[in-house]
């Protein structure tokens, strides 16, 4: 009975570890994402927030941030997320869903390809 308790109380502190990893990194990003302003560089932005998001919301254009916690299931998805939308140049054009989704209103073969990666 013992043991049965310690494994249980082990699973939580783990799940515990890693929900707050994740907070951690949101709270980070969404910090980090008040120096960004429209005009910066791919590099400038890189150097204040990091590497974006990898999984297959990220473009060429768009990046995305992992800034708020939706779910605690350890996974990082879309709505968790702000877009960073660059131009061709690499210049920093805006930021968040707004401006994003009015890109994607404007470009329909940019909202065909993004919504067959979804």
């Amino acid at each position: 009975m013992k043991n049965i308790v310690k494994v249980i109380v082990l699973l939580l502190g783990v799940a515990l570890l890693l929900s707050g990893c994740s907070y951690a990194e949101a709270h980070r990003n969404s910090e980090n994402l008040k120096q960004v302003s429209v005009g910066m560089t791919k590099d400038q932005v890189r150097e204040i927030m990091g590497e974006p998001v990898q999984a297959k919301y990220s473009l060429d254009n768009v990046w995305f941030y992992f800034t708020r916690v939706c779910w605690s299931d350890g996974q990082v998805t879309r709505d968790e997320c702000t877009p960073l939308v660059f131009n061709e140049e690499g210049i920093l054009k805006g930021i968040g869903y707004p401006y994003y989704q009015k890109i994607l209103d404007q470009d329909s073969a940019q909202r065909q390809y993004v919504n067959e990666l979804l």
